[in-house]
């Protein structure tokens, strides 16, 4: 679309990596962000050729890619005298926020993170080559650790949902929770089918199709607030139920954002999730993924194992005061289970 600024282009970096080359002036990514631009082979940690000349794309103007825990310059003496940071200090290339955000949860082979915040997201990870089944309906990344990938469950409005019906109702978000909060889940609840952006995963149909189910001349306000919750959340119920079907059973989750500060989210997610539900002792999982990062860089833990197991906090979460808890008989009819 813009063929004389692509012919003035001598490389193609995204956001983190052009501060890196700010800093250092070295032109670079790392596995996660470019796996992120879907060119890049996620066997080999390398850019797909074919993908490239296929799309007329010029190889060379593409960065090399490093692991996210390797230093990738030192801050130049303009970059010193423009931040204030000292020459020569070591850059770490790190990685995009999916993955720091994954890393600041504790995803692991037992533990997926679920977050709603503009969009509502499920994240896990597992062994290299473990997912090729899920292509076409989670996404896959590389991970920052090289023996593991990532994977992102997704529906796109998530939170939004909830600001797009509090607006609708002219009113504030936190009345829509307060809302939310006073209806208890029931069969009887209206389900809302959150697809106002499009589905996301797993169908991958980004056609905007937002809908209610069982809706009657009866329901409330509340009840259209407490069902909004509910079926934002029944997508990410439906990914991690695709997500254990091939790689296998994770016995905990950590609720993050909403999922744990807002009490009908939180009780929503309890009640559809079967793991064990923790929440993390810090409020951003990205900036403690991007320190974790950093820390197995430096040579500070021998692994994201080690540096995860000492760097991330969590504690499980027990009914907190005013909470409900359910029984499964007790939930709408979200979706037909022969779908799934």
């Amino acid at each position: 679309h813009f063929p004389e600024l692509y012919r003035r282009t001598a490389t193609f970096l995204q956001s983190k990596d052009f501060i890196a080359f700010r800093l250092t002036g070295c032109r670079v990514t790392d596995p996660t962000d470019a796996s992120g631009v879907m060119g890049m082979d996620l066997r080999t940690g390398s850019w797909d050729r074919d993908f490239f000349g296929d799309l007329q794309i010029d190889f060379s103007r593409l960065p090399e890619i490093i692991p996210s825990t390797a230093v990738c310059g030192h801050v130049t003496g303009e970059a010193a005298v423009r931040t204030g940071l000292g020459q020569g200090t070591p850059v770490i290339i790190g990685t995009g926020d999916l993955a720091s955000a994954a890393v600041g949860s504790g995803v692991d082979a037992d533990t997926v993170s679920l977050t709603l915040g503009t969009a509502g997201q499920l994240l896990a990870a597992g062994g290299k080559g473990t997912g090729r089944e899920l292509a076409g309906q989670l996404f896959i990344f590389a991970h920052a650790d090289p023996e593991q990938e990532l994977y992102l469950g997704s529906v796109p409005s998530g939170g939004f949902s909830f600001e797009w019906l509090a607006k609708l109702h002219n009113i504030s978000v936190p009345e829509f929770f307060r809302l939310a909060d006073q209806v208890p889940l029931s069969k009887t609840l209206p389900v809302f089918e959150p697809y106002i952006l499009g589905k996301g995963a797993p169908s991958m149909d980004y056609t905007p199709c937002g809908a209610w189910r069982g809706l009657r001349a009866d329901h409330t306000l509340a009840d259209l607030c407490r069902g909004a919750v509910f079926g934002t959340l029944c997508p990410l119920r439906q990914c991690s139920d695709l997500l254990e079907s091939v790689v296998g059973e994770r016995k905990n989750i950590v609720l993050q954002a909403l999922a744990c500060r807002e009490k009908a989210v939180r009780e929503t997610a309890c009640a559809l999730f079967r793991q064990q539900k923790f929440i993390p002792e810090n409020s951003e999982a990205s900036l403690l993924g991007a320190a974790t990062t950093a820390a197995v860089a430096l040579g500070l833990y021998p692994d994201f194992s080690a540096a995860i197991a000492c760097m991330v906090k969590k504690r499980k979460l027990d009914a907190l005061p005013g909470d409900r808890a359910y029984d499964p008989d007790d939930l709408p009819r979200w979706f037909d289970r022969d779908s799934r």
